[in-house]
This record gives C-alpha cells, structure tokens and sequence, in this order.
C-alpha cells in the first residue's frame, strides 16, 4: 500500500508543478494584455470550482487556487463566469466602469487578449529550448545514411549507404531529424527524395512502410519508417542569438506536425488511439521526472506548445472558439445574439467532454486497466 501512495506521488507531483506553470503562463498572457488595454480583471484562477485559497491585489484582482486544478481562467469585468460569456445586466454604456469592461472594447482589442493565452505558451517553449540549446546543446545529426535494415523500404526503394538526403518533396532537408519527421508522417504515401551519391545529385521514389511503435512510456503509434540510420548524435552548446532562433524553428516545427498529425487523424489517416489524456500526460510526466530535469523541461515545452495549439482550435468555450465569435461579429457588424453564443458554448461544452472521455479511455486502456478489471470481476 505504501508502495502504491509513492508511486501515486511520484506521478502526480510532477505532473501538478507542470500543468500548474503551464496554465500560470496561459493565464497571465490573457491577464498582461488585459491590463495593458485597461480591462479590469476580477478573478485570476489556477483550477476550477470553488476556491480554495487566496488573495486581492492592489488592482482589486482575486488571485486564487481553486479546488479542480485541470486548468485555469481570468474573469474580466463584466463576464458571467469563466467561459468570459457577457453579462448584459452589467455591459451598461451608462456604467462609470464602462470602459474597463472586457465586452466593449473593440473586436482587436478582445481578439488580442483572447490570443495572447496561447501566445504566452509558445513563447514559454520557445524560452524553455533556449534555454536547453544554450546550457545543455542541441543535438544535431548529418542527412547521411550510415546503416540500412534489411527487408526494409529504403532498402526495397534502392537508397545505399553513405547517400545524403537533400529534399523530400518540397522539404529541405537540413539533419536527420527532418527527415525522421517527414517519414514518420506519411506511411505508404509516394515520396520523391533528391539525394546527392557519390557527387551527383539524383532522385528516388520511395514509399515508407506502415510500423507500429512503442515509447518508452507504453504509447503506441502507428507511423513511416523507411529503415534507415545515421550516426550518433552529437550535443553542441549553442550561443544565445543561435539558440534562440533554433527554438522558434523548434516551436514551429512542432506546431506544424502537430497541425499535419491532427489533420490526419481528422481525415482517419491515424488513428484516435493515439491520442493522449490527463492520465497519459500524468503517466509521461512521472516517467520523464525519473529521467532528469532537461527531460522534464523539454516535455513541458512540448505539453506548452500543445495547450497554445488546442486553445485555438475554434471550439467554443476555447480562446479559439472567442476567436471565431469575432470573426461573425467583424463579418456582421455586430455581436452573436447571446442565445447564439450560449448555443455554441454548450456545444463546445459538449465537444470537449467528448475528447475528454476518449483520450480517458484511451489512458486507461494503456495501462491495461480494463484488462485488469475484467480478471478482478472474472
């Protein structure tokens, strides 16, 4: 039993630190850009539901932890709740807060308060690879093939040792890495490669093979692999503008598979199986926290990079379903009808309960708990 709290703790203390500075990063991006445009902020909330504890600033902001801690929320004045829905018995243009009230500044206004949530967490990654880049190094491996598998495509296709791959269809390819990315996302898809060998440059169509993997912390993945290596790779510290700009290419090339993944899966190219829940991030989290503390941090700018990105899906009840609600009202020259946005809000409501309850079942099935409760009751 004890063994059982231990690990309990060893998962879920790692797994609240980063989930609680990734939506403290999240919160304060909405909260700075607020100020700066002069809305009054009322609540700034780490979690959900009732408070648990917490404090008024000199600006007359509750600052509070909440007893849910899956997330977070500023409430501006003149919200209902927050979902930041407008309470019109409040938006009054007679009222002397007018001005401070969140719904009557302009649609620019609101859209860069809304934005600037997701913002704030790339720009946490974008900080966190720097940081790695500039202390630890990054890591860097040559587009040279030093091993081919057998029986696999790249074999099957006529790559040989010692070919550099140059392009990929219309991606440059600049490290392995590149190259590993491309692959991974387009199994049995025709791909035209441009290879330099043995000095002259020339091309080869290639179809990597569907595989399905395992990482290291028992996710399963159905990707392309071609069957090819490259040598070691090597770590080399990086000066403080090199870094930087090796992190906002790092962000955006995260962004950018995530969006090709997620397309993917929308077109039932992959599977949903694949995606995570809170229960799978709490698992990776523990698991990498027991690795070293680069890992941890590059796991928290990638889980940073994914809450910017899902917050702007145009869901309503995410910043991106605001976002859309502001582009009708730019298009209509006025808001939606409040019944219109409380349409949407339960929609979205419903939406997110949806993928909440599938990548739960997806988490749990990972660590075989259906299994084990069907041998307890069997």
């Amino acid at each position: 039993m004890f063994d059982v709290i231990i690990n309990l703790i060893n998962y879920i203390v790692p797994f609240m630190i980063v989930l609680t500075l990734l939506v403290f990063v999240h919160e304060m991006g909405h909260y700075l850009i607020a100020r700066i445009n002069s809305v009054k902020v009322e609540v700034f909330s780490i979690g959900f539901g009732p408070e648990l504890f917490g404090f008024f600033d000199g600006n007359g902001t509750r600052w509070r932890f909440s007893l849910i801690p899956l997330g977070g929320y500023v409430k501006f004045l003149g919200d209902m709740g927050p979902a930041s829905m407008p309470n019109q018995s409040k938006i009054d243009k007679k009222s002397p807060n007018h001005d401070l009230m969140f719904h009557n500044k302009t649609i620019f206004q609101r859209a860069s308060i809304v934005v600037a949530g997701p913002l704030a967490n790339f720009i946490l990654s974008i900080i966190i690879f720097s940081f790695i880049f500039l202390v630890y190094g990054k890591s860097f491996s040559l587009p040279i093939i030093n091993e081919i598998l057998p029986n696999s495509a790249a074999e099957r296709y006529g790559l040989k040792e010692r070919d550099t791959i140059l392009s990929v269809g219309r991606n440059k390819i600049k490290n392995f890495e590149d190259l590993r990315s491309i692959i991974q996302l387009n199994p049995n898809i025709k791909l035209k490669m441009n290879i330099l060998r043995d000095g002259k440059v020339i091309d080869l169509i290639v179809i990597p093979s569907l595989v399905e993997i395992e990482d290291n912390f028992g996710n399963k993945y159905k990707i392309g692999q071609l069957g090819v290596r490259s040598n070691e790779t090597e770590y080399i510290k990086l000066g403080f503008i090199p870094s930087l700009l090796s992190s906002i290419d790092q962000t955006y090339s995260v962004i950018k598979i995530s969006l090709v993944a997620i397309k993917q899966i929308l077109f039932g190219k992959r599977s949903t199986d694949e995606l995570a829940g809170v229960i799978g991030i709490a698992k990776m989290t523990g698991d990498v926290a027991q690795v070293s503390i680069i890992a941890v941090l590059q796991l928290m700018a990638f889980l940073s990079i994914s809450l910017g990105l899902v917050n702007l899906f145009p869901i309503p009840l995410l910043d991106g379903g605001h976002l859309l609600f502001y582009i009708f009202e730019a298009i209509l020259g006025r808001p939606l009808s409040i019944k219109v946005q409380e349409f949407g809000m339960k929609l979205g409501l419903i939406v997110v309960i949806f993928l909440f309850l599938l990548t739960t079942v997806n988490d749990l099935s990972r660590v075989n708990f259906f299994n084990t409760i069907y041998r307890i009751f069997s």
